[in-house]
């Protein structure tokens, strides 16, 4: 089975993972196979499937490609039709906060249900100003990379940490 995609100049190591997972499950392999035979530890490929690790080479994601039969071709990006839900996110949670936080603690955020302690003003800000459909297409985004019902669990325990306001949460969780 050879699968071919391309590694687009903005896709990010989240989107590979997702896609690698799909790969290796459909050809009914476990993860440990897959490290065993790419060379990478179960627990980097566990991370890399759940879009958590922080950084990876191109070698070991390319070594795990060819064990689950796909090559990664490097392409320029094409323009996005649709809206960045992420990057406008990321950009809404920095409004009147001296030091930024990353599109990437923003996102490990949503898929681990913590926070960091330098996040955590950020996160709430974003929960309780923003529209909620800016929150509805962000969790939309955001589940295309997670377990389904692990992101509705993550943004659950998220609310109840930082405190937001449950009408709020009411207006956007619905799609989570």
């Amino acid at each position: 089975m050879s699968n071919l995609f391309d590694i687009q100049v903005l896709m990010r190591l989240i989107e590979i993972g997702h896609r690698l997972r799909q790969a290796r499950q459909s050809l009914g392999l476990t993860q440990a196979y897959v490290a065993r035979a790419s060379g990478v530890s179960r627990a980097t490929l566990v991370e890399l499937e759940n879009g958590l690790v922080r950084d990876l080479g191109i070698a070991k994601v390319l070594a795990i490609a060819d064990v689950v039969g796909m090559t990664l071709k490097a392409t320029p990006a094409p323009r996005r039709a649709g809206r960045d839900f992420l990057a406008l996110a990321t950009k809404a949670a920095n409004v009147g906060f001296r030091t930024p936080i990353l599109e990437a603690d923003l996102l490990r955020a949503f898929l681990t249900g913590t926070v960091s302690a330098k996040a955590r003003p950020h996160l709430r800000r974003l929960l309780e100003d923003s529209p909620p459909e800016m929150i509805r297409g962000l969790l939309d985004e955001i589940a295309g990379w997670s377990k389904p019902g692990r992101l509705s669990r993550n943004v659950e325990k998220l609310v109840r940490e930082l405190d937001v306001d449950s009408k709020r949460v009411a207006a956007w969780m619905k799609s989570a």
